[in-house]
């Protein structure tokens, strides 16, 4: 499992090899299909400075925050995207309204 994942990243033996962006879409595609945001956390903290991230990268991530019932985390990613010279996609559009009307279900008073 994660044990496994996480020693074979930290092993001096493949210091040389770092992750790409399919090893973190993957790894945070694993991790939230398990709902387990703690793990999408550590994994965009410890491999995404790493990574030649892309909007589909983001789209996992936001895709990701969606399924971990975190959909107010969605809502900054354009933003960031655009503050790193990344062109959005469709995707990131479609988990933005995904993301609002999960907010506007749950507490329509704060949006």
């Amino acid at each position: 499992g994660w044990d496994t994942v996480v020693k074979e990243l930290e092993n001096p033996t493949y210091a040389h090899l770092r992750p790409n962006k399919v090893t973190l879409s993957s790894l945070t595609s694993a991790a939230s299909v398990q709902y387990d945001m703690h793990r999408v956390d550590w994994l965009w903290e410890n491999l995404s400075a790493d990574v030649e991230l892309d909007a589909l990268v983001y789209c996992t991530r936001s895709k990701a925050y969606l399924l971990c019932s975190q959909p107010a985390r969605v809502l900054p990613i354009r933003a960031e995207l655009e503050n790193r010279s990344i062109r959005p996609c469709f995707r990131t559009y479609t988990h933005e309204a995904q993301a609002l009307l999960q907010l506007l279900f749950t507490s329509p008073n704060n949006i």
